[in-house]
């Protein structure tokens, strides 16, 4: 969240003719989603929908990437799927990192679908005593093998 990109970036949208609204919002809070989508039907139908917000683990700590690309993203789908207009549709785009972590099972699978958004940063299995970047580490050493490579530690 950098208002000052946000304005260079309103800006160049502008001055290649666009119409451009803007408001920082934090993803990771309720409160700001809904004033986002206040504003956004305070404007017209929401056609569209489009979240880019994410961190990587280079960027924040594994804390706050959960409240960001899990969180976020599901207060992202919840609040503007209950305004999206009939034929509208939503984009979610996300870094190929969640692809990186081993999957967790039908069990976790159903808490993560289940639990309000709210809540998904207390399920244990987030608490895990092992970074994001180790994860992601063990899944692309999976990978390595799976294509043949052979590791000699």
């Amino acid at each position: 969240m950098n208002e000052q990109n946000l304005t260079k970036a309103a800006q160049e949208l502008v001055d290649t003719g666009y119409v451009v609204e803007t408001q920082l919002v934090d993803v990771s809070s309720l409160e700001s989603v809904e004033a986002l989508v206040s504003k956004a039907t305070s404007l017209g139908n929401v056609l569209q929908v489009v979240n880019t917000a994410g961190l990587s683990p280079n960027m924040a700590s594994t804390e706050k990437i959960l409240e960001v690309d899990l969180v976020g993203t599901v207060y992202i789908l919840e609040e503007f799927g209950k305004v999206i207009a009939e034929g509208g549709a939503g984009i979610h785009i996300s870094s190929m990192a969640g692809y990186m972590i081993p999957a967790f099972g039908a069990e976790i699978d159903t808490a993560l679908s289940t639990t309000p958004a709210s809540e998904l940063t207390k399920l244990p299995v987030l608490h895990l005593k092992i970074s994001l970047t180790l994860l992601m580490l063990i899944a692309f050493l999976k990978e390595l093998i799976n294509f043949g490579y052979r590791l000699k530690v």
